[in-house]
């Protein structure tokens, strides 16, 4: 009965939106962390087991319980202390109103109150078309240091991801927006999804939110990338911090000066972006922005040649190993200012790419143009994907249905009489347009595969062509991904990679070798 008292007074004080779906466990660990034990603090949920979240905030049960305690302590004033401010900034008149020993919340009414507090608004929800409603946290950099708050209640304090609860109506990025600002004072806007509940998040201005909210503003302090393997996490919440930190970090480098010590030319790449100073296209802000890389397609789309004169369209890119454009290669950042550097104020020339032949427009590939199931023994019938890499990046397509989108392996279901390996070859044309050849099988349904030609398949067949990502290595642990598909899709994708790299190195022994005579 002491329980059922503890757990009713928890619910109302955390409001009924909290506890939607209640777990009776959660219930309990609410009502702990609302009120204590005995007198016991606040803090006192020590006893919860010391269990870890992956990097995309996924939790088993026992861990999603710790995981959501400590958020629920996060917040623990929501009850008395947010009542008199709610009352004090409405006449008097709480947003709420008890009925049936719950609070019930208006969203209308959180909406105008955070408005009136903050000053803040937000479009994230349809620029970044995030409808989903969780507890998020920001990913803030400036001036290549990271934003982070010293969270000092809990079982495990330490530095934390701006971020918290959500309220009633809130999609996921206006509530890592809101709670950036009032834990810190300093307006964000999201620019990117990293994860279910990570943004990316550029700040807009700072002293915007004043007023006190909740636990009220924290610490905080702007940490280096050389800071973030010394620093005390706080524990259970954000999946991997210190990894999003540093992906996000080393996407905010800009480029090193030339060994030389000479300064970078002030010289554009194909989309406009200045590549020596770090600068990239970013399809998702349409703008040049430091951190991002102005990859194959997006080089493809703003002109018909990239930064070292290779036809972006056709599949080439610079392969330094070599010391030309060559099919299959990719122009990274590095070559592109080492291009434009070497080429002057002349910039890159324009050149038509010719007409695509009757051949090129076909739609999928015939299943008998392919002999993989005799050249790599694999016999199975099964759907299957493909590990797609080319130079230092692997291929992600972009899914957007299903319960769990996110980035997958390019690859589908099986035509009737196909083997494994012509599925994944086939369906990789149909998603992404590359004709692909497997050169080997990873897992039972994912082979590694090479891209042959480019523009192959050139009609859409079923969900269309999906959008497209070369994902570099050090992305790998920061991408959402598609939930239940392929397997490991992040361990495949380092396998091939570290492969790749390997292949190149010994390629490149071998050139020298055989120019040197060494």
């Amino acid at each position: 009965q002491a329980l059922a008292q503890i757990s009713r007074r928890a619910s109302v004080a955390l409001g009924s939106d909290l506890l939607a779906e209640p777990r009776p466990a959660m219930l309990v660990l609410a009502a702990l962390a609302t009120f204590g034990v005995a007198g016991a603090p606040v803090g006192a949920l020590a006893a919860a087991p010391n269990l870890t979240c992956d990097s995309q905030g996924a939790c088993p049960n026992e861990a999603a319980y710790s995981r959501d305690a400590a958020l629920l302590q996060r917040s623990l004033d929501v009850s008395a202390r947010a009542a008199l401010r709610a009352d004090a900034l409405t006449g008097g008149r709480s947003a709420g109103s008890a009925r049936d020993g719950r609070r019930v919340t208006s969203s209308a009414a959180d909406s105008a109150r955070r408005a009136a507090v903050t000053g803040v608004t937000s479009d994230c929800k349809t620029r970044l078309n995030v409808h989903e409603e969780h507890h998020s946290a920001c990913v803030v950099t400036r001036d290549n240091k990271a934003l982070l708050v010293w969270v000092p209640y809990g079982s495990a304090p330490g530095w934390d991801l701006p971020g918290g609860m959500k309220h009633h109506g809130e999609s996921a990025c206006e509530t890592a927006e809101r709670e950036t600002c009032e834990e810190t004072g300093v307006q964000v806007r999201a620019v990117e999804r990293l994860a279910s509940n990570i943004f990316r998040c550029e700040v807009v201005a700072e002293h915007v939110c004043t007023s006190p909210v909740d636990e009220g503003f924290l610490r905080k302090q702007w940490a280096r990338k050389e800071d973030l393997g010394a620093l005390q996490y706080r524990g259970g919440t954000w999946g991997d911090k210190q990894g999003f930190l540093s992906s996000a970090l080393q996407e905010g480098e800009p480029q090193p000066a030339s060994q030389e010590g000479e300064p970078q030319p002030d010289q554009a790449d194909t989309c406009g972006c200045n590549a020596c100073n770090g600068e990239g296209f970013s399809s998702t802000r349409q703008q040049c922005a430091v951190g991002s890389i102005t990859d194959v397609n997006e080089a493809c789309a703003c002109a018909q040649q990239d930064a070292c004169g290779c036809r972006a369209c056709a599949g080439e890119g610079w392969s330094s190993s070599r010391g030309r454009c060559a099919r299959g290669s990719d122009t990274d950042p590095q070559e592109a200012c080492a291009c434009l550097r070497r080429n002057g104020a002349a910039g890159s020339v324009q050149i038509a790419v010719p007409e695509p032949t009757r051949e090129s427009l076909t739609t999928t590939l015939p299943r008998d143009s392919t002999d993989c199931g005799t050249r790599l023994g694999a016999w199975g019938k099964s759907n299957a994907a493909c590990v797609v890499v080319r130079g230092s990046r692997a291929l992600l397509v972009w899914v957007p249905y299903g319960g769990e989108p996110g980035w997958d392996l390019p690859g589908g279901k099986r035509n009737s009489g196909e083997l494994a390996c012509q599925t994944a070859e086939r369906e990789v044309c149909e998603e992404t347009g590359f004709q692909v050849r497997a050169t080997r099988q990873m897992t039972g349904a994912v082979f590694e595969c090479e891209i042959v030609a480019e523009n192959v398949c050139r009609n859409p067949v079923d969900e269309g062509f999906l959008k497209k990502k070369w994902a570099n290595v050090w992305e790998l642990g920061r991408l959402q991904y598609r939930g239940n598909t392929w397997g490991d899709k992040q361990g495949l994708l380092r396998s091939a990679l570290d492969r790749s790299s390997s292949s190149q190195s010994g390629q490149v022994v071998a050139e020298r070798a055989a120019v040197t005579g060494v």
